[in-house]
């Protein structure tokens, strides 16, 4: 289910002109299922710009951003792929706090995986890290989704070493996998968490090494595919 490539750097990532469109049609479905999807999560939705991948020559990237309603279609609806060639392009930080690793249990109102457990941070990587020259910024918006998802400061970081890219062939999502080292005692990070709303994590855990392997295998509903596939790389590194 998934191709794993490590990563001795970040990845040289360029943004690419779109080099075509959907006929009308597809874009039609692909509005009503987002209006079913905005049906179903209370209108929380909100349809911005997503990286999509379309080009991969070693560490070195290529992708076009388009709207975010097309890959909650294709989500729903696999076969629109075809027609919408969606491959979101994500980062995912594996957190070190201490001596164990954060995982957060995603909201059950979220369109991937509600309900499961991931290491922490998670995101797709939106406009905010466009840099000139249509460089785009991994490790930015990895850094912005730790501010946004568990307040957690930048300035909290020691360290961030990327790890793996790790491409999921079912739902077409490529993951940036990173080690982020944190200078911040867990319960800081809990309390700060808990003093800010988010709509992607119900809760957080810290897991120790020792518990890691007890954890994902007694977890219901479980742990986030993707995620299992990224502690497998760190234990080989």
């Amino acid at each position: 289910m998934y191709d794993i490539d490590a990563l001795d750097c970040t990845p040289s990532i360029l943004e690419e002109p779109v080099a075509y469109a959907p006929p009308a049609a597809v874009l039609e479905c692909v509005d009503q299922l987002w209006g079913a999807e905005q049906k179903r999560r209370a209108g929380r939705l909100f349809d911005g710009k997503i990286l999509s991948l379309t080009r991969r020559e070693g560490s070195s990237l290529g992708g076009h951003f388009v709207s975010y309603r097309w890959w909650v279609a294709q989500y729903r609806r696999p076969e629109l792929f075809a027609e919408l060639r969606v491959q979101p392009l994500a980062v995912s930080g594996l957190l070190r706090v201490g001596e164990g690793l954060v995982f957060g249990r995603r909201a059950v109102h979220t369109t991937e995986y509600p309900g499961l457990w991931e290491l922490v941070p998670s995101g797709g990587i939106d406009e905010t890290a466009r840099r000139p020259g249509g460089r785009i910024a991994a490790e930015a918006q990895l850094v912005a989704e730790l501010e946004e998802e568990l307040c957690a400061p930048a300035v909290s970081i020691r360290s961030v070493r990327p790890l793996a890219l790790v491409n999921d062939r079912q739902t077409k999502v490529c993951d940036i996998a990173f080690e982020v080292v944190l200078d911040l005692p867990y319960a800081d990070l809990a309390a700060s968490f808990a003093g800010h709303a988010s709509d992607e994590y119900t809760e957080l855990r810290l897991v120790s090494s020792e518990e890691l392997g007890t954890f994902v295998e007694e977890q219901t509903p479980g742990v986030v595919p993707s995620s299992v596939a990224i502690l497998g790389v760190a234990g080989q590194r």
